[in-house]
């Protein structure tokens, strides 16, 4: 919807992806490796993320969720499998690139004949989030919860913190606001 003036810096960026990309092929392990837990958990959360964003024609973020996704296949490793997956969702982005690491792959017929991978819920879902603590309106620290954690949960975890449990037991707490998953006031 908007119009921004031509950026030449932004294809260095562009190229510095695909060419990590391009290289994500020497991260992958071996058919005995059993894959780390958090690619095959990154791989999900990113294709529904692309999912959504394609939907939403949100193309940017859908390419940050891809650099995420690298950067964790990049530190842990990821199967033959996963990086097909990831190659089909390159593909809409980066056609010609995308079909030749296809081949490369062993594949024999084309990225845009296969189809879009699918995610499972379960998988992208996060088994811990951090949330900030906020007390009279600043950040005093930060929670480790459940991302279905309620209110009582929320504020039992800061009760549990020494520093959190001290700057609360000066304050005389009169609302309290829970946004689960994002922040406590």
């Amino acid at each position: 919807d908007n119009s921004y003036p031509w950026d030449p810096g932004g294809v260095v960026g562009l190229r510095r992806f695909l060419e990590r990309a391009n290289g994500l092929s020497e991260h992958i392990t071996d058919e005995n490796t059993t894959e780390p837990v958090n690619t095959v958990r990154q791989l999900h959360k990113t294709i529904k993320k692309i999912r959504k964003d394609i939907e939403e024609f949100k193309f940017n973020t859908a390419i940050s969720a891809m650099m995420i996704f690298i950067n964790v296949a990049e530190k842990e490793g990821l199967s033959l499998e996963t990086y097909d997956a990831f190659l089909r969702l390159l593909a809409p982005f980066a056609p010609h690139i995308t079909e030749e690491l296809w081949r490369y792959s062993g594949n024999t017929d084309s990225v845009h004949k296969a189809d879009f991978p699918t995610y499972d819920a379960s998988l992208a879902k996060d088994e811990s989030v951090t949330i900030g603590v906020q007390m009279n309106g600043k950040m005093r620290g930060e929670v480790t919860l459940t991302p279905e954690a309620t209110e009582a949960e929320a504020m039992e975890s800061v009760r549990q913190n020494d520093s959190l449990a001290q700057k609360l037991d000066a304050l005389t707490v009169s609302k309290v606001i829970y946004v689960p998953g994002r922040i406590l006031n």
